[in-house]
């Protein structure tokens, strides 16, 4: 029986990112196991805690032949490897330049110092996955526009963490933040918090990276965000079908029930969140029941009078994807689909048709705000396509 070669690549991989990967998927075609060995510095500020950098890992590779493992506190990466019985070991370590040689060279030397013997084995990254480094994609995240720039150099675990991060902050800056009196105290923000992850997530469209686009939305055109909008944002897409009514049932063991449009229970669940979390003692920031009026007039089946500065600032920011690229428009089209796929293909395309001609049939434009007005033409083309797109297979049945 041939003796297993195994490979232990230690790091922090605060975040784990596409070189990262580009080097461990050389490395398993190379070795029978590969060990992510995750290093803990408790004096390094660290953007993901071990267990969830675990969890990138394990969610980005599955079940395998690479796994992750945390490096015990005051061991060695060499005294750790070589503790592996009944196996040879060699430590891995990805080289993104030539300027990196010196550095992990030094280190594989060191290495050997501690346990004679002890080799490494050195891969390249490609040439697209050298920029994807830690420190840079770190230095990405949060500027508008941010998801995009990055997504390219991480997996799509990490961009998810990332995304998820990004939305706590922004959640924990309108709840428990420089602005805080809405929520009394950090729980109870932290308990709504996970139980809107709950709601947002494994979503292909109505998801946290779409309230990402709309508050980025706004900021780009210098457009000041009030708590209540924020909040309009935050709830108006929550509940879209009836999983979702399920969750909010568990969680909370009441709220959305009948046949009412999504749009009117995500407007009930935004009510009894604000009710149910709010301090009674203070004077209220926000009104409840003008969140729940705001989130009810995103329903654009509907003809709306007198829309407030607000409403009218949500309903952009909610279709500002129509002034997309067509690519990108057809795009999101793709994935309204995919988040739907328990609705028969034909009532899902007679269902789009209808509410992409509304926009065709109203005399108003789509947008209110003159910052958005620029997205007209485009969006009116991409609409015309589309309904082109879907008559067509709708003459089919």
């Amino acid at each position: 029986m041939s003796v297993q070669k195994k490979a232990v690549y230690a790091g922090s991989f605060d975040p784990l990112t596409n070189g990262h990967v580009d080097i461990i998927k050389q490395a398993s075609l190379v070795f029978d196991d590969v060990t992510i060995l995750l290093a803990v510095n408790p004096d390094k500020n660290c953007m993901f805690t071990p267990e969830e950098r675990m969890s990138i890992i394990n969610q980005t590779f599955g079940r395998g032949k690479v796994h992750a493992e945390i490096l015990p506190p005051g061991t060695y990466v060499a005294d750790y490897a070589n503790r592996m019985k009944e196996c040879v070991v060699f430590l891995v370590r990805g080289l993104g330049s030539f300027t990196d040689f010196q550095s992990e060279y030094d280190m594989s030397t060191l290495n050997n110092g501690i346990v004679p013997g002890m080799k490494t084995t050195f891969f390249m990254t490609s040439p697209e996955s050298q920029t994807a480094r830690s420190s840079i994609v770190k230095s990405l995240v949060g500027p508008s526009g941010w998801f995009n720039v990055v997504k390219n150099k991480v997996p799509t675990a990490t961009l998810n963490a990332l995304l998820e991060q990004k939305m706590k902050s922004e959640w924990d800056f309108l709840n428990v933040g420089a602005k805080s009196g809405w929520i009394s105290n950090v729980d109870k923000g932290e308990y709504m918090w996970n139980s809107i992850v709950q709601m947002y997530r494994d979503r292909p469209y109505h998801n946290l990276f779409h309230l990402n686009t709309m508050f980025e939305s706004l900021r780009l055109r210098g457009i000041e965000i009030t708590d209540s909008l924020a909040y309009m944002i935050w709830f108006h897409d929550i509940i879209q079908g009836s999983d979702d009514e399920e969750k909010v049932l568990r969680l909370f063991g009441k709220f959305v029930v009948g046949d009412e449009p999504p749009e009117v229970k995500s407007s009930e669940v935004a009510y009894q969140y604000l009710r149910l979390f709010s301090d009674s003692t203070r004077q209220h920031r926000v009104n409840p029941e003008v969140v729940s009026e705001g989130i009810r007039k995103t329903q654009y089946l509907m003809k709306h009078e007198n829309l407030t500065d607000d409403e009218k600032l949500l309903r952009d920011a909610d279709l500002v994807g129509f002034g997309d690229s067509w690519s990108d428009f057809s795009d999101t089209t793709d994935r309204i689909r995919k988040e739907y796929w328990t609705v028969d293909v034909e009532q899902f395309t007679r269902s789009r048709e209808l509410f992409l001609r509304k926009f065709t049939e109203i005399n108003n434009p789509i947008f209110n705000d003159p910052s958005f007005s620029y997205l007209e033409g485009s969006a009116h083309q991409n609409i015309s396509q589309e309904l082109d797109r879907l008559r067509q297979e709708l003459n089919q049945w």
